[in-house]
């Protein structure tokens, strides 16, 4: 029964709270309360996965982690082109820049999504008018 498993649900909790301890003592003096933000992501994510692993040993989740870490990989890969790599000091040029890489990444993460959906329940798809049935 879930009820005799509680106490790895209280390791997760403290391995999460090891996680964000570290992060705030790496990220908060150097970027202020943006370190602060990101190391509460950071702890979230790990809590999330780390009780994600552990709870599939005893219960079935009924969902794959793969088209969210595909979403998150995208995700990065989109703000690091529009805001590191491919950066313009020319207004229009940047505007123009991070559209075109919001509009890419749009397009991925929606394949993907379609791609995770059709993996779950491929009957959804079925009465979806022509162009839009071959998706996926």
């Amino acid at each position: 029964m879930v009820t005799d498993h509680t106490k790895l649900l209280s390791l997760c909790q403290y391995a999460t709270a090891v996680v964000i301890t570290i992060a705030y003592l790496a990220l908060v003096p150097s970027l202020g309360l943006i370190g602060a933000a990101w190391a509460q992501c950071l702890a979230f994510g790990a809590s999330f996965v780390l009780v994600w692993i552990v709870g599939a040993r005893y219960y079935d989740p009924g969902f794959n982690l793969v088209p969210l870490a595909g979403f998150a990989l995208v995700s990065l890969v989109a703000y690091l082109c529009s805001n590191v790599v491919l950066g313009s000091h020319a207004f229009v040029v940047d505007l123009l820049i991070k559209a075109l890489v919001l509009l890419i990444a749009t397009g991925l993460i929606g394949l993907i999504a379609v791609r995770a959906i059709r993996t779950a329940d491929g009957s959804l798809f079925e009465d979806l008018p022509w162009p839009l049935n071959r998706w996926g």
